[in-house]
């Protein structure tokens, strides 16, 4: 089987990709569904295309689209029903949708960010009643506040690396 299933998907945005199947030939009577199986269920039917399917939807049709890993099946069925093929097409990571999202921090970019503002006496009270490992910041010793510190600043250098914001202290200088 060949598709052209892209990886990744941004929610909110309009989803096309193709597929051909040899034994499954628009020709000899099929009908094909592709289900996106995450966070939430979603079926888009495919549409004839010479020897292949297309899959197509718009936003609207992708609406409540959660973000997550989406595995996609595709069923093919034949003879109103009476034969019926699953094939798994692959997996799906869909993305969130940019225009919905408030506060595009990560977890541990945000509670370093309370971590030390409570450290320096400067937490706001949303930032105190954060909670992690189940208890709010507020709740913490300065002993652990100061542990739960180097584990989220960690965190968020390995962050900043894998998004090629550097974070590493090293400088190369060649005379």
């Amino acid at each position: 089987m060949e598709s052209t299933l892209p990886r990744q998907h941004t929610a909110g945005d309009s989803l096309s990709w193709r597929v051909e199947h040899p034994g499954y030939q628009p020709s000899d009577g099929w009908e094909v569904i592709a289900y996106l199986i995450g966070p939430v269920v979603k079926s888009l039917p495919g549409e004839a295309d010479g020897e292949g399917w297309v899959f197509s939807a718009k936003p609207s049709d992708l609406e409540n689209l959660e973000p997550g890993p989406y595995r996609v099946r595709i069923t093919w069925t034949k003879d109103n029903g009476d034969t019926r093929d699953t094939i798994e097409d692959g997996t799906l990571k869909v993305l969130a949708d940019p225009t919905q999202i408030t506060d595009g921090r990560s977890h541990a970019r945000r509670a370093l960010e309370a971590i030390e503002a409570t450290l320096e006496g400067k937490a706001t009270s949303g930032m105190l009643d954060m909670r992690m490992n189940d208890r709010q910041v507020r709740s913490f010793s300065v002993e652990e506040l100061l542990k739960l510190r180097d584990r989220y600043r960690a965190e968020v250098a390995a962050e900043d690396r894998a998004a090629g914001l550097g974070g590493g202290n090293r400088l190369t200088v060649r005379l």
